[in-house]
């Protein structure tokens, strides 16, 4: 179990002058984490690949915004380049960029479908991480990932999103047992269904009608910042409405 079992006791300040990068930063978990990072005290770069979102979200937070494609890694190459100049430097890489399939029915599953959940959900994640080992090397710091319990559990809705969610935790143990060698720290983000742009209101209306309660952004972003200050490595924290936050 997590050593804090209420995310608000962490305090504000905790990430002062730190440097963060944040994928997938324009809208959702991803601006509500640089919002936080903010007010934490860290300084952060953005990167997304709507231009036009990405800049409004930089400039209404005061964050750096910078363009990738998660899915090339000659671009997160550029990115975190980018990043590390103008920060000066890189603490924080908190991998966000996701996508869901949208189909629950595998008979029906497109190529196209397949290989763009995967390129940027999984490839992504890779990309990110091994830009950030570099960039992090030999000062040190602490990656995150954004995973879902549906990287643990078996996901019915939409199995091939369950896939890529397993393949990121199944990475962050792994390399939670090398990367501390480094001075590098990594976990997994892993909560259940939260209302994002990824959910449709349909789904958020049935899951109301259900009585199913959704994880609120904050509740997710306070656990990325716990996730940073503790000194654990590749753990995965779960993030369950009505339950303590634990990690594993």
């Amino acid at each position: 179990m997590a050593r804090y079992t209420n995310a608000r006791d962490a305090g504000r300040g905790m990430l002062e002058g730190r440097k963060a990068l944040i994928t997938g930063g324009a809208s959702g978990i991803g601006l509500a984490t640089a919002r936080r990072f903010i007010g934490e005290g860290a300084n952060v770069v953005i990167i997304d690949i709507n231009d036009a979102a990405g800049k409004d979200a930089a400039a209404s937070i005061g964050a750096t915004f910078v363009h990738a494609d998660v899915s090339d890694s000659d671009q997160v190459r550029d990115a975190f380049r980018q990043a590390s100049e103008a920060l000066g430097g890189l603490d924080i890489a908190c991998l966000n960029a996701g996508v869901m399939t949208g189909q629950r029915n595998f008979a029906e599953l497109t190529d196209e479908q397949y290989f763009r959940i995967v390129n940027i959900n999984l490839n992504g994640v890779v990309f990110g991480v091994r830009e950030a080992v570099r960039a992090m090397t030999p000062r040190g710091g602490s990656i995150l990932a954004m995973a879902s319990i549906a990287g643990l559990i078996p996901w019915g809705a939409d199995p091939v999103y369950a896939l890529t969610k397993h393949g990121v935790v199944g990475l962050v143990r792994s390399l939670g047992m090398t990367l501390p060698k480094r001075g590098i720290r990594i976990n997994a983000i892993c909560p259940g269904i939260t209302k994002t742009p990824l959910i449709r209101e349909q789904t958020i209306e049935w899951l109301n009608q259900a009585n199913i309660p959704l994880v609120p952004i904050e509740h997710i972003v306070d656990t990325c910042v716990r996730a940073i200050i503790d000194g654990d490595s590749g753990r995965c924290w779960t993030i369950q409405p009505g339950r303590k936050l634990a990690k594993y």
